[in-house]
């Protein structure tokens, strides 16, 4: 998922455009993911890459069986630093495009990912 806009408070994360959240602390942290898509099933998660290993991030794959719609998602878990988060489809079921309007041509954010470290 690229992204367009980034905003920090604190040192824990850094990011990269237009996909890369970089973890620059490690500790615990709590990770919450927003999509308005259209298109039919989908599925999205956190992949989190550290060591040249990615792996999906527990309990952070939601899906949804239905047309335009947005869902959330959210995970707490534990995160290395020098690891790389992104949020990613996680299936090849059908063609989706991330909404950024609604009727009328009112602008609104696509897909967001908020992350709090925690501990």
């Amino acid at each position: 998922m690229e992204f367009t806009n980034y905003e920090a408070a604190g040192t824990a994360l850094s990011f990269t455009a237009p996909t890369d959240i970089e973890v620059e602390e490690s500790g615990y942290y709590y990770i919450s993911w927003d999509i308005y898509k259209t298109g039919y099933d989908s599925a999205f998660a956190l992949l989190y890459a550290s060591g040249g290993v990615q792996a999906m991030v527990p309990g952070s794959n939601y899906g949804a069986m239905a047309h335009d719609e947005k869902y959330h998602g959210q995970a707490i878990t534990y995160l290395s630093a020098g690891g790389v988060l992104t949020l990613n489809r996680y299936d090849t079921l059908y063609i989706q495009t991330i909404l950024n309007e609604i009727g009328g041509g009112t602008l609104v954010t696509g897909a967001s990912v908020a992350v709090m470290k925690i501990g």
